[in-house]
């Protein structure tokens, strides 16, 4: 049986999760959106999915680029600060902090930072597909 039951909207909206034990009986198991797997389930993975069938479109980019960033508040809720884990992030992954300013630049129009370092939101461009002999002068370095 697969499917998700909404039970309503309370403090914290909610989902029963329905799945079978080890011994074959079926099992209710609620879960919070506050939850770090149902948010990849729900939010970051379909998310990533289209912009994979969708890898030029800017829009795509951004809101992948956005749930995978705030999945890092799921992770550290309720006992980490999240500012101080996506910072850790930032340091130990380009790519992580390359998520961070796309996010940032769509959100903010420019991300913070030293100048020549700041990312605006017309930076990330759509990179056309490309074909032997042919190329485009001028991209910014955040093409998607």
């Amino acid at each position: 049986m697969r499917g998700l039951v909404t039970v309503g909207l309370t403090k914290h909206h909610a989902r029963i999760i329905p799945h079978r034990t080890a011994r074959g009986h079926m099992h209710l198991e609620r879960r919070s959106m506050e939850d770090l797997a149902l948010y990849l389930d729900e939010m970051v993975e379909p998310t990533i999915k289209d912009f994979e069938n969708n890898p030029t479109s800017v829009r795509h980019a951004f809101l992948a680029c956005v749930t995978v960033f705030h999945g890092v508040d799921y992770l550290a809720y309720p006992r980490r600060s999240p500012r101080a884990l996506r910072n850790k992030f930032g340091r130990e992954s380009p790519e992580f902090k390359l998520i961070d300013q796309v996010a940032h630049a769509f959100k903010h129009v420019v991300t913070d930072g030293p100048p020549g370092q700041r990312v605006r939101a017309a930076e990330v461009i759509s990179r056309p597909p490309g074909w032997f002999g042919t190329c485009l002068v001028g991209t910014m370095p955040l093409a998607v």
